[in-house]
């Protein structure tokens, strides 16, 4: 068996061989599911019991929800950088989550999501990528919006941190080679992706970092209701997505951010 990157195994699973996980970092297999033998190559994705009956899905495959983490438990990830990052040895090792190589798988697989032909049901026979799984309409549509809203957060943090670094601010950023790795994958890509206009991307990822740092907060909300319905004390003894580091700082850094792309956009103008 291959694991991707992050992957996470609830308890009691059983992942029948061969398989591959490789393309599919962060992802998480529910506890208790059994998979059949599968290269799934849909990141941040929940593969979960099945929750349709329906005669286009096989017996044996369970359902697929691609980028279902990064639309449900984006505090998860975030929580994982840190961690990941307390656990380097040196700086230069402390690898951020959101990087080229699972950007690239993430841009993959939302395009492939956005090019099959809309259907209730998909398998396997519609796209070889979900493995032996199932995948609903409704999973396909918020797959195509998580990959894409985080693609586009990444992209702008680039070019918000290359602009801090170089002070560029002309429009020829855009299309002009650089030397500087992620800026240079980021620019690619805003290319690709027909996206150019440094104000308009600059705007576009401060809105982005607050609605992100909501999400994170929402995210670390249903864990703590969740907790403190079924266990007496919770709140005493975990802390609460209000008082949580990761939150507040996350908020913090979208309003200080957005403060700044203000600053530097206004001079621009002057």
């Amino acid at each position: 068996m291959i694991s991707g990157e992050g992957v996470f195994f609830g308890l009691a699973v059983s992942i029948k061989f061969p398989a591959n996980y490789m393309f599919s970092p962060y992802s998480i297999i529910a506890t208790g599911v059994c998979t059949q033998p599968q290269r799934v190559e849909f990141p941040f994705s929940l593969i979960n019991t099945p929750s349709h009956v329906d005669s286009a899905i096989p017996l044996s495959y369970n359902e697929i929800s691609p980028g279902w983490v990064l639309a449900n438990n984006i505090y998860s990830i975030a929580r994982n950088e840190k961690k990941f990052a307390g656990r380097a040895r040196l700086p230069e090792m402390a690898y951020p989550i959101f990087r080229p190589e699972i950007i690239d798988m993430m841009v993959r697989a939302r395009n492939i999501l956005k090019s099959a032909a809309p259907k209730k049901i998909y398998t396997d026979a519609d796209i070889p990528e979900l493995g032996k799984n199932y995948m609903t309409e409704r999973s396909r549509t918020s797959g195509i919006e998580s990959y894409d809203f985080y693609i586009r957060l990444y992209m702008g943090r680039a070019l918000w941190e290359y602009v801090k670094k170089t002070r560029l601010t002309s429009e020829n950023i855009f299309f002009i080679e650089s030397s500087d790795e992620i800026w240079e994958h980021a620019r690619l890509l805003f290319n690709a992706e027909k996206q150019t206009g440094i104000a308009a991307q600059l705007r576009d990822y401060a809105a982005r970092g607050k609605q992100s740092a909501a999400k994170m907060k929402r995210s670390k909300e249903r864990d703590d209701e969740k907790g403190t319905a079924i266990i007496d004390g919770y709140e005493l003894v975990n802390i609460q997505s209000g008082d949580d580091p990761l939150v507040t700082g996350a908020i913090s850094e979208a309003e200080e951010t957005e403060e700044a792309i203000e600053k530097v956009l206004s001079c621009l103008n002057s």
